[in-house]
């Protein structure tokens, strides 16, 4: 018989599925974005479905880190994200903040054109603004910085509180991914709500069993009033809905990965593998694919079933390709693939 190990009894395989399912929200909520100045009903179910996908990335850090709390020792823990966070992420960059600092700059981010080409090198890196979603990691970076002071908040009684208030923060704080602490106070309420989670996982499991039918009614408003909201723009508004029908629907995604995990298995441990790198890289496959598909097809000029499965192909499409590069890639690179696409 063999005997467990650690890592073994580190492993939740209901996570690592879970990090498959946020990874192709990530991928469809940008795949969306072209498609925004048309077909405004299958745009607005698509972009209330998928946007704020980061909300299930954040939560999933959170979980993790609090399931993982036990050996933590911050040094070790901080040189650990340097190494496969942050070194992929300046190696990544490269090739698009070359891009940006030799034609022009981000149209939203022209002033810094005014500066040294390190200045704009270096703000680019700690905004994260010279491609997609890169904006995360400068954010999620200051999660790992704070980690002492969450690793507190874990065990402090008034914990409870926290949550009910860091709920109330960042549902009040809009995103805005030109401003790194602002997108940390806007994500900070999912880190807490997966702490939460892991912390009180038994009770929180049982009672969404209990009362699943009334929290997937709950999920069903807020998803159908955040698409009307999403429907006549209504702004502000819309994007409160569409960040509480995720933390809600995290809360059910973790539910039923936990419920079925031994008929699930490992059916989505491919896509869990390289979800990290597919984060990384994405953005360069969507850029490059939207280019082509923009000489052939007006994607303003679509009607609703046109976008319906043209959305559905394209994230498909980009996700597969994205696989094609990263697994020859690891292959390739072995241990030190790490470094390059986290």
């Amino acid at each position: 018989m063999r005997i467990l190990g650690e890592v073994d009894l580190l492993y939740l395989n209901y996570v690592n599925n879970f990090r498959a399912v946020a990874i192709i929200f990530v991928i469809a909520s940008h795949v969306i974005e072209p498609f925004s100045q048309s077909g405004m009903i299958v745009y607005s179910i698509f972009s209330n479905l998928f946007r704020e996908g980061t909300v299930l990335f954040v939560f999933i850090a959170g979980l993790l880190f609090h399931h993982l709390s036990f050996k933590y020792k911050y040094s070790k823990y901080l040189k650990s994200k340097v190494k496969y966070v942050l070194t992929p992420y300046i190696i990544i960059s490269i090739p698009a903040i070359l891009l940006v600092t030799s034609l022009g700059g981000v149209p939203r981010h022209e002033f810094i054109l005014d500066y040294s080409k390190f200045f704009q090198v270096f703000y680019l890196y700690i905004t994260g603004s010279h491609l997609g979603p890169l904006w995360f990691i400068p954010m999620i970076f200051i999660f790992y910085v704070i980690s002492p002071i969450l690793i507190k908040l874990i065990d402090w009684e008034y914990f409870n509180y926290v949550f009910i208030v860091s709920f109330i923060i960042s549902i009040l704080t809009l995103k805005n991914f030109d401003n790194v602490i602002q997108s940390f106070l806007h994500y900070f309420f999912s880190y807490i709500a997966g702490m939460y989670l892991s912390k009180n996982k038994e009770k929180i499991l049982s009672f969404i069993d209990k009362y699943k039918f009334i929290i997937l009614c709950l999920f069903t408003v807020l998803f159908t009033v955040g698409t009307i909201t999403h429907y006549n723009d209504l702004g502000p508004l819309t994007d409160i809905f569409i960040y509480s029908n995720k933390i809600v629907l995290a809360f059910l995604i973790m539910f039923y990965l936990y419920k079925y995990d031994s008929r699930i298995e490992k059916k989505f441990d491919k896509l869990a593998q390289y979800s990290f790198g597919l984060f990384f890289i994405h953005a360069y496959i969507s850029g490059i694919y939207f280019k082509i598909i923009e000489i052939y097809v007006n994607l303003n000029g679509l009607n609703d079933i046109y976008n319906f499965f043209l959305i559905i192909i394209s994230t498909v499409f980009i996700t597969v390709i994205s696989l094609m590069c990263l697994i020859p890639a690891k292959k390739i690179l072995g241990n030190k693939s790490r470094y390059l696409i986290g």
